[in-house]
């Protein structure tokens, strides 16, 4: 069968997707029908050289396409890092802002001012 058509059997799978044109993975009579008949017959110069102009049009729009895509890519990882250098600056600033209210409440001489403003304030209420 593939003799008949000049098709070498290992181009079996291209065939079968040349012929699949509704992507079911399925060929029914019609589909293959219609596909040998578009198959049908020598290439001709002109049908090949309109497949190269596509075929190179579609390549050029699928490189700008993901030149573009590489560009944003790499704006974003910017943009992430210097989100992660804002928030770690931030987590920085809450730990000094902690470990500085500890320190200032741990002072011995703040305890006994508090201790005795409490009890002053005990005392003024009764």
């Amino acid at each position: 069968f593939f003799a008949l058509l000049d098709i070498a059997p290992s181009d079996a799978f291209m065939l079968f997707t040349l012929l699949d044109a509704d992507d079911s993975n399925m060929i029914d009579a019609e589909e293959f029908v219609d596909g040998c008949l578009r198959l049908k017959g020598p290439t001709k110069a002109i049908d090949f050289a309109c497949f190269q102009k596509d075929f190179k049009r579609q390549q050029e729009q699928t490189a700008k396409v993901l030149g573009a895509q590489d560009r944003l890519l790499k704006a974003l990882g910017g943009e992430l890092s210097a989100l992660r250098r804002i928030a770690a600056a931030i987590v920085d600033q809450q730990a000094q802002s902690r470990r500085d209210t500890n320190a200032t409440f741990s002072s011995p001489s703040l305890k006994q001012a508090a201790s005795l403003s409490h009890e002053g304030e005990l005392s003024s209420s009764r």
